[in-house]
């Protein structure tokens, strides 16, 4: 295991998200095909969790954000119990959130 995963980074520099995880009545799993540029990207709905937003909310407000499913269609039936960390590649740490973050940590809820 080489050093940089065996360090730990504070969290503050991490942006708090959540992910979701969305099963039909047919245990088929959504995945989404990213518009916003010209890979060939998939992915399941997350996002970042707004100032005073909890996660259940965030899920429920991401999910229709990126997918247009109202929160009414959905049921939270299952959550991690830890945060996942990833960090986003160097060269778009400055990128994106105004270089504040090297990643996000996120709950998974299903």
């Amino acid at each position: 295991m080489s050093k940089e995963k065996n360090l730990i980074r504070p969290d503050y520099l991490y942006r708090k998200g959540v992910g979701a995880v969305i099963i039909n009545n047919h245990n088929e799993i959504f995945v989404g095909k990213r518009i916003d540029n010209n890979s060939d990207a998939w992915q399941m709905p997350q996002g970042g969790i707004d100032n005073n937003e909890n996660e259940d909310l965030a899920v429920f407000r991401e999910i229709n954000e990126e997918t247009s499913i109202s929160p009414d269609k959905l049921e939270i039936i299952s959550k991690s119990n830890n945060y996942f960390y990833y960090n986003l590649p160097y060269n778009l740490q400055k990128k994106f959130w105004g270089g504040k973050y090297l990643g996000q940590k996120q709950d998974g809820i299903y």
